[in-house]
């Protein structure tokens, strides 16, 4: 599956980043976890409700927001639960 980040995305990656550089690893196998198997149970991947977009967990409170359309999958936001919803 092909991942393709907004600059929105972009942009909150990098933010989060500079405060928990920790965190990109964790991100980066959520992501891949997610474009080789979509259905892994780990991600709690769940489509919102109104619209196509989709949202995945990378921890118990940061969250992936994307819309999903075939092979592809459009990065929308990243950020905490309470950031993204």
């Amino acid at each position: 599956m092909k991942l393709i980040a907004t600059f929105r995305f972009d942009r909150e990656f990098d933010r989060i980043i500079k405060k928990r550089r920790a965190l990109a690893q964790r991100i980066d196998k959520t992501l891949t976890l997610f474009s080789t198997n979509p259905n892994h149970p780990s991600l709690r991947l769940h489509k919102l409700s109104g619209g196509e977009v989709y949202s995945l967990s990378v921890t118990m409170d940061l969250r992936i927001l994307l819309e999903w359309q075939d092979d592809q999958a459009f990065l929308l936001r990243i950020g905490t639960h309470e950031e993204v919803y």
